[in-house]
């Protein structure tokens, strides 16, 4: 079969690189080792929240490597560095808005 072990997916290795980044100026190609389009659309569209972010996407080279390579053009203002540190910032307050509002409305609930 074709499909890689499920260590590979997922594990990193000793000396793996999680995130790499080839910058000229304004516009930076960040590789993201271990990841797939469920990462690569929810920065993408938290990226593109941000008003000085002017491009921001990504694409999977291969459905079978779990690689996913985004480009960000920014303005002047920030660089695609300290964009890309804002939308994994926002996606991380998204997720305990959502925790929260689930232990809430789950309270009173009985489990079987």
């Amino acid at each position: 079969m074709n499909a890689p072990d499920l260590n590979e997916i997922y594990v990193m290795k000793p000396n793996e690189q999680k995130i790499l980044c080839e910058e000229n100026g304004h516009v930076c190609k960040f590789t993201f080792v271990k990841e797939d389009h469920t990462a690569g659309n929810i920065l993408r569209v938290m990226l593109l929240r941000n008003p000085h972010v002017l491009f921001a996407g990504y694409r999977q080279p291969h459905p079978l490597n779990y690689i996913i390579e985004m480009t960000i053009r920014t303005d002047t203002t920030i660089t695609p560095k300290q964009a890309l540190e804002q939308a994994m910032d926002d996606v991380i307050h998204e997720i305990e808005i959502m925790q929260n509002e689930f232990e809430s409305s789950s309270v009173g609930i009985n489990s079987y």
